[in-house]
């Protein structure tokens, strides 16, 4: 509300106040100029600092126009999120952040961002297990493949670099050599694929290139695969999997 004053012969003169009216203060969207998948299926959130904002909140759903749910803000580190809560496989989420400031204990919002999509991918779930003893004179080896994800394994043969034992020697400049593998089927045929799916456990035969080597124990066989259309390699040994990387 305002009122008007004016000097008369020295005297303060006022007016009625006006009527009351009421605004509040406002502040720009953010805008979302990153919204990424990581390797492990986590969402990263960036968006430019907003002038004036105390904090942000940030927003998920499964549908473009569906319900929000406003994500724990210990996900959220200033201008960023990082969301691992609960994603699911191959599903769309759709995201948006309000900046808010506070006014005598009281938050005062912007506008939302723009809605960004990610889709998550499935996630490659499972064990491969090398011999446990060392081996003299082999001309193939088993790894023992146990798949606990919902997608088929499908294992293969790579045309560049295909399935190798990487030996550990010291005296080579990358620390050991490699010996090529080939992948075989039950019958010893050298075959493209072998799919261990969803559920299932299986023993993969490989051929050594260069037969009567020795295997031994922390020696690490690597070989390529496929999960849900997309392919990864793995490294194993006879602890279980070391882990696996997308190409």
């Amino acid at each position: 509300k305002l009122k008007s004053f004016t000097t008369i012969e020295g005297n303060a003169v006022t007016s009625e106040y006006s009527a009351v009216v009421s605004a509040k203060a406002t502040l720009p969207a953010p805008t979302i100029f990153n919204a990424e998948l990581s390797d492990d299926n986590s969402v990263d959130l960036i968006w430019n600092v907003v002038t004036g904002a105390a904090g942000y909140e940030v927003y998920r759903s499964t549908l473009l126009n569906g319900t929000y749910t406003k994500l724990d803000p210990d996900y959220i580190y200033e201008n960023t999120c990082y969301d691992c809560d609960n994603l699911a496989e191959n599903t769309t989420y759709y995201y948006k952040v309000r900046a808010y400031a506070t006014i005598n204990g009281v938050k005062v919002y912007g506008n939302y961002s723009i809605v960004k999509s990610v889709t998550t991918k499935y996630l490659p779930k499972f064990d491969a297990i090398c011999p446990s003893t060392d081996l003299s004179d082999i001309s193939y080896i088993t790894v023992h493949v146990v798949n606990y994800g919902t997608q088929d394994i499908v294992i293969y043969n790579d045309i560049e670099d295909g399935a190798f034992i990487f030996k550990f020697d010291e005296t080579f400049e990358e620390g050991g050599y490699e010996i090529p593998l080939i992948l075989v089927d039950e019958s010893n045929k050298p075959v493209d694929t072998i799919i261990v799916s969803a559920g299932e456990e299986k023993d993969i035969k490989f051929n050594v290139v260069t037969p009567t080597i020795d295997y031994a124990l922390g020696d690490l066989i690597i070989f390529d695969f496929a999960y849900g259309n997309l392919s990864y390699y793995a490294v194993t040994d006879c602890y279980g999997i070391w882990g696996y990387s997308p190409y």
